[in-house]
């Protein structure tokens, strides 16, 4: 099997691409799968094998008509050059888009029509219907393209969210598979080692975006007292918009894997203040990363994370982020050690599921016969 995954937005090591495609190596290679990802030209990710090509143009930074609407049809030459190259029958041939927008989709299905490539064509959505341009029935119209060209058995559609596998499906009218997020650090230790002095509280991220909680975590700056336990790490990135304080420690923005993992393991509560509008339906990685690693994420209402925690009766880790007595929470969450066991039995699930061995398992159990 050779799967072809288009990456036209990674540009460096920030955010969920590259841990999420280094994940999708791994477990490819258990399957015995050859896994090529085709990547911006302009991506400064170097030292990289030959499974990393570097053939696209880069789909990134401020949004506007330009950059979301004309930069992505640049990628036409190499969609070309890639769906004409699996024109040749075979039964092991993919097309994997794990991040993509409208226009990428609509350049690969169009393109798919008239090439009529013989692959297979998976498409992960992160994002609910609310948050997608025309809520979704471009994407809609795109898909009727693509089952006509390469038969609807070879379409298959997944996400990474129970909540939005049921919006999509019943919208799409097609089977949405749920998927692991693999790209954890199952090498946590199982015990976690607290300082009985000081609670560590880290705001993970080196990119300072409203959706996850700027304006909540500067308000948290402002009720944290210098005689407090709390200690938060944030990003060098925020030093500018908060004021100083003995209890904040500051870290680079750009950490390595190894360092990200370091602190993972170090921290007692992740913080995750996400806006519910944009997270009703929408995973994150940090807070499935948080729980694998040992430590216990800290959610906003009416969020995909509420509904994972509901799972395992751990309400008490959701919390209004408004609240006058946010520090006074820390502290009996930090403290209680009923939370304490229930949030182990949710560890020991979580690193049974998202793991690189399960997510190669659900690869290798989809339905080939169809090519």
């Amino acid at each position: 099997m050779k799967i072809y995954a288009l990456v036209p937005c990674l540009y460096n090591e920030v955010g969920h691409h590259y841990s999420y495609h280094l994940a999708m190596t791994k477990a490819m290679r258990l399957n015995g799968w050859e896994y090529i990802k085709l990547i911006p030209k302009r991506s400064i990710l170097n030292n990289l094998g030959p499974d990393w090509q570097k053939t696209l143009s880069l789909h990134g930074g401020q949004k506007g008509i330009w950059n979301n609407f004309f930069k992505p049809l640049a990628n036409f030459p190499p969609f070309f050059k890639l769906f004409f190259r699996l024109k040749k029958p075979n039964n092991n041939q993919v097309v994997f888009l794990e991040y993509f927008t409208i226009i990428h989709l609509m350049l690969a299905s169009f393109l798919i029509f008239f090439i009529r490539p013989k692959i297979q064509l998976w498409l992960l959505y992160r994002t609910d219907l609310d948050q997608i341009i025309f809520k979704g029935k471009a994407h809609r119209f795109l898909h009727v393209l693509l089952k006509k060209a390469l038969k609807k058995q070879n379409v298959k559609l997944f996400t990474d969210s129970e909540l939005l596998a049921k919006q999509l499906s019943s919208f799409f009218k097609k089977n949405v598979q749920v998927l692991p997020i693999p790209h954890t650090n199952s090498s946590s230790p199982s015990i976690k080692v607290s300082s009985p002095n000081e609670i560590l509280c880290w705001w993970p991220g080196g990119s300072i975006r409203k959706e996850k909680g700027f304006y909540q975590i500067k308000r948290l700056v402002n009720r944290l007292k210098t005689s407090s336990n709390i200690k938060l790490i944030l990003a060098d990135s925020m030093i500018q918009f908060v004021e100083k304080n003995t209890r904040i420690q500051f870290i680079k923005s750009n950490l390595s894997e190894i360092e990200y993992n370091d602190w993972m393991i170090k921290a007692d509560l992740i913080l995750l203040p996400y806006i519910s509008e944009l997270y009703r339906y929408r995973t994150s990685g940090i807070f499935v990363e948080a729980i694998v690693a040992g430590a216990m994420p800290v959610v906003t209402k009416d969020t995909w994370m509420e509904y994972e925690l509901k799972k395992f009766d751990l309400e008490e880790l959701v919390i209004f982020w408004s609240s006058n007595d946010i520090i006074k929470i820390f502290h009996e969450i930090h403290n209680n050690v009923q939370i304490k066991e229930k949030f182990k039995i949710m560890r020991e699930h979580y690193i049974k599921f998202h793991s690189i061995q399960n997510f190669a398992s659900l690869f290798k159990n989809q339905d080939f016969r169809h090519f």
